[in-house]
């Protein structure tokens, strides 16, 4: 079989998706359909999010009538392959009972403790009745693997995956190395307690008390928005620290061409974080919580950029190692934007997902990639 019919259902079509989506759509002449079942929610809306649905022939929503309904079901049932994303279950258990091949799109599920029980119930009943059917895994997480083994899911069924925003290829990336602007540390995200925001202005007090030189750009809106103003303030540090609140994606990627400097500090609840792709390929020096889904799969440690174990000191220190070592961060953000440009971007994860699917059908060894989309996911230790 060399032309298989592929469809994704998902909640609805990101801008992060988008790529991805346009390169299947692409690469199978058409047949590629996206469908959502839920309508882009207001909050996204308001920090700079555009539904994208209502712009492209290969998407179905569900919610706009009957017959969009019927030919998402049918679509759905139809397709050789199907990618099952934030959707309703009964998606995934149409294609069960027809034995067609399925992956589960999934970050990891267990971010919370408190929820450890209920989630384990709820994967537990969508994974092992399923080892000997053809459902397999495309992770957008480092620590999702874990997370479904102790689900009991087949292991061997697992690969590596995660979100492909767009991939912009540079004339001369040295030049755009060479004109960021000098010492700027840029952060990006909901302002909200998981992303720890906080993390960042604690940098910049201890930066600007030893007296370094740097300009610090804070994109994004949230609870916590107030009280980093406040504390903004209260440390007198506004000529250094700038909140820029929320702003379009393509802003956004306009000030990760000009920062030098990409700090990323959430926790495990970051699911993958798509503003890692995005800063890596718009050629930062980015510094991570290793505990972020997308960190493991992108990043080398003094390779593409530095990580750290949540620790506020060792963020610090790594902040100002970079700023001490400027030939060091120039070269990991050439080395983070090469990572991007040749491995993790939506042409190559359309392509390899296309040959996966096919050695899956023809029943032949279905490891074929060592690294990048597609290759094993493997259960990572964690503390």
């Amino acid at each position: 079989m060399t032309n298989l019919k592929y469809c994704f259902v998902s909640n609805y079509l990101t801008h992060h998706q988008l790529p991805f989506c346009l390169e299947m759509v692409n690469s199978t002449k058409g047949n590629f359909y996206f469908i959502e079942t839920e309508k882009l929610p207001t909050e996204r809306v308001k920090m700079g999010y555009e539904s994208l649905g209502e712009k492209y022939d290969f998407v179905i929503n569900t919610l706009k009538n009957k017959q969009c309904e019927e030919k998402a079901k049918q679509l759905v049932l139809d397709a050789d392959v199907l990618i099952f994303g934030s959707a309703p279950i009964k998606y995934l258990t149409w294609r069960m009972k027809e034995n067609k091949l399925t992956f589960i799109y999934s970050e990891r599920i267990f971010k919370k403790r408190s929820q450890d029980l209920f989630r384990w119930l709820k994967y537990f009943s969508r994974s092992f009745p399923y080892r000997s059917k053809p459902l397999y895994y495309l992770f957008s997480s480092a620590y999702a693997a874990g997370d479904y083994k102790k689900c009991l899911a087949n292991e061997d069924k697992m690969f590596k995956w995660g979100y492909f925003p767009e991939n912009i290829v540079y004339d001369d990336i040295d030049l755009l190395i060479e004109n960021k602007n000098k010492n700027s540390i840029l952060f990006v995200g909901r302002l909200i307690e998981w992303k720890h925001p906080e993390a960042v202005i604690s940098v910049a007090q201890r930066l600007r008390d030893e007296g370094y030189d740097f300009e610090l750009s804070v994109i994004g809106n949230g609870s916590m928005e107030q009280k980093l103003k406040e504390e903004i303030l209260k440390y007198d540090l506004s000529s250094n620290v700038k909140m820029l609140g929320a702003m379009s994606p393509d802003n956004v990627r306009s000030y990760m061409e000009k920062s030098e400097m990409f700090l990323f500090t959430s926790d495990r609840n970051e699911g993958w974080g798509a503003v890692l792709n995005e800063s890596m390929n718009s050629a930062c020096a980015v510094i991570a919580n290793k505990n972020i889904g997308a960190v493991p799969f992108l990043m080398d440690n003094l390779n593409c950029g530095l990580t750290y174990d949540g620790d506020a000191d060792e963020l610090y220190r790594k902040v100002k190692w970079l700023l001490d070592n400027p030939a060091d961060r120039q070269k990991m953000a050439k080395q983070a934007y090469m990572k991007i440009t040749s491995e993790w971007n939506a042409k190559n994860a359309a392509q390899r997902l296309i040959v996966l699917s096919k050695k899956l059908y023809e029943g032949q060894e279905p490891h074929c990639f060592t690294d990048g989309p597609c290759s094993k996911a493997v259960a990572l230790q964690e503390k």
